[in-house]
């Protein structure tokens, strides 16, 4: 099923345009208009014919079902700097959750939309960070560092936290979080700029 439809049919009033899907292990995921219009995820029901009981598992040896998200053809729309946009890909989803953009994906916008390096590292976050860590009741909880204590890392350890998103495992072998290999100095400059005004008085 598109997710788009699934959208629609939950769909209950003007405002409700994103869905979470909501994972097993704390992570979560949006998909907001922007995303479905140019990725056309799917809602996957059933896997080969077979029901998410018989599903494969994933590279972690977890479970894949009982919903997962996929797509056809995934074809990256935006790049900043050294972030190249992912397909939103959860597993092991438990329950969806339709919601507004206020609610949701607009809690982590950038206090100044008119400056350019903020409003790209509010895009690198977006990307690479909401579905693991929270702002409030939005995003997800799976890491428990929530954006403020992602913001103070940025902001007053600098050195390591460039470090720690670049190659978490040099720290922690066996954390769950994914390495950025790509994220050169001026990517990382652009995260920090946004991260210093979700600080008070950044």
């Amino acid at each position: 099923m598109y997710l788009n439809d699934l959208i629609q049919g939950l769909r209950s009033s003007a405002e409700q345009t994103v869905l979470g899907a909501n994972c097993y292990d704390g992570y979560q995921q949006y998909y907001d208009s922007d995303y479905d219009e140019k990725h056309h995820p799917i809602f996957l029901l059933k896997y080969d014919g077979k029901a998410p009981a018989d599903w494969p598992k994933s590279e972690h040896n977890s479970p894949m079902g009982p919903y997962c998200v996929v797509h056809e053809n995934f074809q990256s729309s935006e790049s900043v700097y050294g972030y190249t946009e992912e397909p939103r890909i959860p597993f092991g989803i438990v329950s969806v959750e339709l919601t507004s953009y206020a609610l949701s994906l607009g809690k982590f916008d950038a206090p100044d939309p008119h400056n350019s390096e903020v409003t790209k590292g509010q895009k690198i976050a977006v990307g690479s960070c909401v579905s693991c860590h929270n702002n409030g009741s939005a995003g997800g909880k799976m890491a428990q560092r929530p954006w403020q204590v992602l913001a103070a890392h940025a902001v007053y350890n600098s050195d390591y936290f460039r470090q720690y998103v670049v190659n978490p495992q040099k720290f922690k072998p066996d954390v769950a979080m994914p390495a950025h290999p790509t994220f050169d100095s001026a990517t990382l400059d652009a995260l920090q700029t946004y991260f210093k005004t979700v600080l008070p008085g950044g």
